[in-house]
């Protein structure tokens, strides 16, 4: 993911230490999170569904529906993330409409995982 609009935010950047739980499955989906550097594992109970890398973004299902956390993230090492609220998303969105496209690109990719994911344990 380009970080053109995220530029000016990157000075609110989070640091992380590995092992350390970003959310937990069931928290409140308040925000999402773009990774700015290191790797987080998405956790599905023993389970590692999914590794998030460098650029990529994370949370943003909770975000966009408003509801609880599907799955628990934890950082698999150091790294340094930006957390992005409904409202910073909203004026994300409106100075780069491309960028909303991208978070329903990433929902749809996930969506579409877990669903072959699932037909294979079955």
């Amino acid at each position: 993911m380009s970080d053109r609009p995220l530029r000016h935010r990157k000075e609110q950047a989070r640091p992380f230490k590995k092992g350390d739980t970003i959310f937990l499955k069931g928290d409140l989906g308040n925000c999402m999170y773009v990774l700015l550097q290191g790797q987080v594992e998405i956790r599905l109970d023993d389970r590692v569904v999914d590794v998030v890398h460098e650029g990529g973004m994370f949370g943003e299902m909770g975000l966009v529906e408003n509801a609880p956390r599907a799955a628990t993230a934890v950082a698999a090492t150091d790294g340094a993330l930006l957390a992005i609220d409904e409202e910073q998303f909203v004026e994300l969105v409106q100075e780069q409409p491309f960028f909303a496209i991208k978070v329903v690109r990433q929902v749809a990719d996930r969506v579409r995982r877990a669903n072959l994911q699932h037909a294979k344990v079955q």
